[in-house]
Formats: structure tokens, C-alpha cells, sequence
């Protein structure tokens, strides 16, 4: 072949391409995760902190100031309530001083050293109103002291039988005695007799109950 058919030859053939080197889309084990990728992490790893940070430092700040608003604001609504009771202070000073010092004297309650004590003065101050109406107790039963603010209850449960008449007696000697005595429970049950209402036994259960204000040393 002449020279001159080798040149329109090679004129004819398209110029071949350069062959680009293949490359795999997948990656192999062992290779480090793409900047978006590491992006993405770093991102989720500081949401992470800000969380913790959240809940070790923000949270009981926060939970510390909402509670003290709220103890200052029941603080204020109280203040609100009691303002004006300010200017009626005094007199209700002297109030409660007159009323502390009416309690201390003899007349209203029973002074003992011991709720021990109360509950045997008690006893004998029922057992002397029991003989002066002229009865007498079947069942004489010290009941148990209840405390009752700064004072002490003591209480004596009683049966006996007597009649109507001395029922009556006996309540008003209750009502009058000094120190001052209350009656509790009571439970008076009535058995028909021969003669008069008035005259008809009667079975009685009553609790007769005192305050009393402990004061060591005393009696």
C-alpha cells in the first residue's frame, strides 16, 4: 500500500479515545466516612452534649427557680391575706394574753405535773361528786390522755345506776364544778319500775372528761 493510501486511511478512522481508568463506587473496608458524613456525626455528637449539658447543669437551675417563683408567690398571697389583720395585731395580742392568763388560774383547768397526775386528779374530783349525789360506780375506768394542742384531755368513764332525779343532780354538779369537767359519750338506758318515772332505775354509762395543762415541777 502507498503512502498515499496509508494517509486517507488514517484520515477515515475516527481518532481513538484515551480509555479512562475504571474506578469502584463502592468502598472497600477500612476507609474513613466522607466529610458529610463526619459532618453529620460531629453534629449529632454535639446535640448529644448539649443534652447531657441540659440535664446535669440547665435542668435543676431551671427546676430550682420555678420552684422558689412559686414559693414567693404563695408567700405574696399570704402576705395579701394578712395584711390586713396588721392593724388589728395589738388588740388581738392582748386578747390572747388575757385568755393565757384566765387559762392559768384554777378555774378552767386542772393543773398537774404529769398527764399521770391530771387523770388521778380527775378521778378523785368525780368519785367526791359521785358521793355527794349519794351513788356509787359499779365500773370506775381511767380512760387514756389525749393531747390537744398545748393542752392535755384526760377523761373517766363511769357506770353505775341511779335514778332520774340523781342523773340530774349529777349533770348540773358536772356542769357547775370548778375546774371545768364535760361530759363525753353517754349512754343511759331505762328499765320500767313499780313505782313513779322519776323513782325508775336507770343504767348509766358516762365519760367525764377534763383539760388539763401540764406544768413539770407542779402539784
Amino acid at each position: 500500500m502507498s503512502d498515499e493510501a496509508l494517509r486517507l486511511a488514517g484520515a477515515a478512522l475516527p481518532p481513538v479515545a484515551e480509555e479512562a481508568p475504571a474506578y469502584s463506587t463502592d468502598l472497600p473496608a477500612g476507609v474513613p466516612a466522607s466529610c458529610g458524613r463526619r459532618r453529620a456525626l460531629a453534629l449529632l455528637l454535639l446535640v448529644a452534649m448539649l443534652g447531657f449539658a441540659w440535664l446535669a447543669v440547665v435542668g435543676p437551675v431551671v427546676d430550682d427557680l420555678l420552684e422558689r417563683h412559686e414559693r414567693e408567690t404563695r408567700q405574696l398571697a399570704l402576705l395579701q391575706r394578712l395584711e390586713p389583720l396588721r392593724a388589728e395585731a395589738p388588740m388581738l395580742r392582748r386578747q390572747l394574753d388575757a385568755l393565757d392568763a384566765e387559762l392559768a388560774g384554777p378555774e378552767l383547768l386542772l393543773r398537774a405535773a404529769s398527764a399521770n397526775q391530771a387523770g388521778a386528779l380527775l378521778q378523785t374530783m368525780v368519785r367526791r361528786l359521785l358521793d355527794a349525789e349519794g351513788l356509787a360506780a359499779d365500773q370506775f375506768q381511767a380512760l387514756g390522755a389525749q393531747p390537744e394542742g398545748a393542752l392535755t384531755r384526760v377523761a373517766v368513764r363511769i357506770e353505775l345506776h341511779s335514778t332520774l332525779e340523781q342523773l340530774h343532780a349529777l349533770l348540773r354538779a358536772v356542769a357547775a364544778h370548778r375546774p371545768l369537767l364535760s361530759v363525753g359519750d353517754a349512754l343511759v338506758a331505762a328499765r320500767r319500775g313499780d313505782g313513779a318515772a322519776a323513782a325508775a332505775p336507770l343504767t348509766l354509762r358516762l365519760d367525764i372528761r377534763a383539760l388539763s395543762r401540764v406544768v413539770p415541777g407542779d402539784g
